[in-house]
């Protein structure tokens, strides 16, 4: 329902949210069935905004939802406190009180929501012969999908033959194709090799750390303004999860991640190699943090599964994370060592980040 005038300053429940966040729609639902009025700030319209909700609630997840200036938490506590009968209780005192947000913290910017910009064209990598055509991906999802994730190189000579219709005993043009695809860092050598040799053996990137998983490809490409990529990679990611979601609202990450669409994803992640934390502000850095944390955490439900039982979360958050900028970041040293300013994790006995 639409949601009361900012300036209206008794009893105001302010709402933060994301798109494509099934909690927050399961709580603006819940509060639309009981015909109850809420300001809602979309975190994807105003991402600066989100440094103010972390500030205000302590927490970084959303749904973040406050009664006047009190933080109440998010779906699940709303939902207890509906069925307790005691929102009624806490929402009638609220209307006698007058709301005042020091400091903007639960408004919405004045400015309009920032338009969304779309990231520049990047350059054109393909194999060609005899009139296939394959792109980066496509090469490796075949390579993949064919050989695995270790092979020989007289393996991917035969692929080479195959998949772009080379005659059999034509092994110089299979070589060439071959060659190509090792420049273009479809696949590496296990021995740092510079030149594809028929001899050798060969992984995929993600093969060389398994535990970062932003590394389906070297990026060599061009870098974009970070806020630009990360809002890229939430909309690739959003629209896979929309496409796999069931009617309860669930996703099912084994499928998605078996979408060839998720390939693209894996390979448009792989650009956050090259964005340097130290250069970017304050601001700008912790926004882009909290946002790629997102990412990341669905990114690794897709490619590694959903972490069951406390020890597994454990090595979940300490071992898979992004490579930034060459530094390897778990989502544990990510979480609490950037954006909670380097403290000590829960169970640990150090920072993620030694000082």
């Amino acid at each position: 329902m639409p949601d009361p005038e900012v300036n209206n300053r008794m009893g105001r429940l302010t709402v933060f949210t994301i798109a494509d966040c099934q909690h927050c729609a399961k709580a603006k639902r819940l509060l639309d069935e009981n015909n109850i009025g809420f300001y809602e700030i979309s975190l994807t319209d105003y991402p600066e905004k989100r440094a103010d909700m972390i500030k205000a609630s302590q927490r970084m997840t959303v749904p973040a939802i406050f009664l006047n200036e009190s933080f109440l938490g998010g779906a699940k506590e709303l939902a207890e406190l509906m069925e307790s009968g005691m929102f009624a209780t806490l929402w009638e005192e609220a209307n006698r009180c007058e709301f005042n947000d020091i400091g903007g913290l639960l408004s919405r910017p004045d400015h309009p929501a920032n338009p969304i910009e779309h990231p520049r064209p990047r350059k054109i990598q393909v194999v060609e012969r005899n009139g296939v055509s394959l792109s980066f991906v496509d090469c490796l999802l075949r390579l993949r999908r064919e050989l695995g994730v270790r092979f020989s190189g007289s393996s991917v000579l035969s692929f080479a033959l195959t998949t772009f219709q080379v005659a059999p005993n034509d092994h110089k043009q299979g070589v060439g194709i071959a060659s190509d695809m090792f420049k273009l860092g479809v696949f590496r050598g296990q021995q740092d090799e510079v030149e594809f040799d028929v001899r050798s053996h060969y992984i995929l990137p993600e093969v060389a750390d398994p535990t970062m998983l932003n590394t389906f490809r070297d990026w060599d490409d061009r870098v974009d303004d970070p806020m630009v990529l990360v809002n890229s990679l939430k909309t690739l990611m959003q629209g896979l999860r929309s496409k796999y979601r069931d009617e309860k609202g669930l996703v099912d990450y084994i499928r998605l991640g078996e979408d060839e669409k998720f390939a693209l994803f894996e390979e448009a992640s792989c650009e956050v190699q090259k964005i340097e934390l130290s250069k970017l502000d304050s601001n700008t850095r912790l926004a882009f943090c909290i946002n790629l944390y997102n990412v990341m955490i669905l990114h690794a439900f897709a490619k590694v599964g959903v972490p069951d039982g406390n020890l597994a979360r454990l090595h979940f958050f300490d071992n898979i994370g992004y490579v930034i900028g060459g530094h390897k970041y778990p989502l544990s040293t990510l979480e609490n060592g950037v954006l909670r300013v380097n403290k000590v994790p829960p169970y640990h006995f150090f920072r993620t980040i030694p000082k």
